[in-house]
């Protein structure tokens, strides 16, 4: 073991990564399984912080909580000969978790000595507060229940190459939490895309992905190809979804919507991906207002806006052509009737009149209107 590389002098990742195959070498020979399971983790970070938040140091003496038990990744580690403070991370937040010798035992101890930033562990014992005020959790177990064999970024610098960011994204999830907000601002959305468009009696479904290639349409975009092998068949990857909703309405399902992947055999650069998510919405056309669209029609009306007959579009549920894109773009809606390709100009200025005064937005649709021309 002359060559094995020390803790202290490991200056590239190649001698990292050596050292952490050799701690987990050293925990299976202790009969410590790097890589277990079957850990039931009752609570979060998050849920001790909000109970004892406003609990004072003698308050949790005089009163000791019940034993929490979290896990998370190991962010911060510091050893104090018989003592250890480490931070454990995980989908709510950071907590201290205060480990004394005595109180876990010799066994979990050396467990703890073989423990690295990035590792995954387990602590449970009752909450405290330091000298210093922090929040922390007295540990009476603990166990490693993972063993991480690369390193964490480095602490300070963070994670900043873009190329590296963007092609491992869970590295970038594990250094930088704002990009964790995005992920979950993102769920948030759809799902709320999703209730919306419930509330509005849509059918969620799903549509095939592959594609002959006399079907692979909806967009103007080039596709992906493969091969079927069991069916010896060219497909296409679908760059649209508008198709098969479609055929889904003359089926007789009225008001259909799909949340799904699309792909497009295209440019790409950091704001734009070959795959990516499309939302599309398709109903059976109506020629009068709908409950539905009704409530469509007053959920895109600013608040505070009288909704007469003159102002408000007529009703035309999601998915109805033009007359939904101005309601959508726009946020107010325009007069009842758009002007046909044929009327004359005094007429057609004078509807373009009436848009001016109640969107604000003259210049887009007047050179909207003149481009369709």
């Amino acid at each position: 073991m002359a060559d094995t590389p020390q803790a202290g002098a490991t200056s590239s990742i190649e001698d990292q990564i050596r050292l952490r195959e050799q701690k987990a070498g050293l925990l299976r020979e202790k009969g410590v399984h790097p890589y277990g399971n079957g850990v039931v983790v009752p609570h979060t970070t998050e849920f001790v912080r909000v109970r004892h938040c406003d609990d004072d140091a003698a308050h949790l003496e005089e009163d000791q909580s019940e034993p929490y038990g979290i896990a998370g990744r190991v962010v911060a580690l510091r050893t104090m000969g018989k003592a250890t403070f480490l931070s454990l991370r995980d989908r709510t937040g950071d907590l201290q978790i205060f480990v004394k010798k005595d109180k876990v035992g010799d066994q979990a101890y050396e467990v703890l000595k073989l423990t690295d930033l990035g590792d995954i562990a387990f602590a449970r014992g009752r909450a405290m507060r330091t000298k210093t005020g922090e929040l922390s959790i007295e540990a009476t177990e603990y166990r490693l229940l993972t063993k991480a064999l690369r390193p964490l970024p480095e602490k300070w610098h963070g994670l900043t190459d873009h190329e590296t960011r963007y092609r491992q994204r869970y590295v970038d999830l594990s250094a930088n939490l704002q990009v964790r907000e995005i992920f979950l601002r993102r769920t948030k959305l759809i799902a709320g895309i999703r209730r919306f468009l419930d509330d509005l009696d849509f059918v969620e479904v799903e549509t095939p992905v592959l594609h002959k290639p006399e079907e692979a349409g909806g967009a103007t975009a080039r596709p992906f190809g493969t091969h079927h092998n069991t069916l010896d068949l060219d497909l296409k990857l679908r760059i649209a979804l508008e198709l098969h909703l479609k055929r889904l309405i003359v089926g007789g399902l009225e008001r259909v919507y799909e949340i799904g992947r699309v792909f497009r055999n295209e440019g790409i650069d950091r704001r734009h991906n070959p795959e990516f998510t499309m939302l599309e919405s398709s109903s059976h056309p109506r020629g009068r207002a709908s409950p539905c669209s009704a409530r469509w029609r007053s959920s895109m009306e600013p608040p505070g806006r009288s909704r007469s007959s003159s102002t408000r579009s007529r009703g035309s549920p999601p998915g109805s052509g033009w007359r939904r894109s101005r309601t959508g773009r726009c946020g107010r809606n325009l007069p009842g009737s758009c002007p046909p390709a044929k009327r004359s100009p005094g007429r057609s200025k004078r509807w373009w009149s009436r848009c001016c005064r109640r969107t604000g937005r003259a210049s887009w649709w007047t050179s909207r209107w003149r481009s369709r021309r």
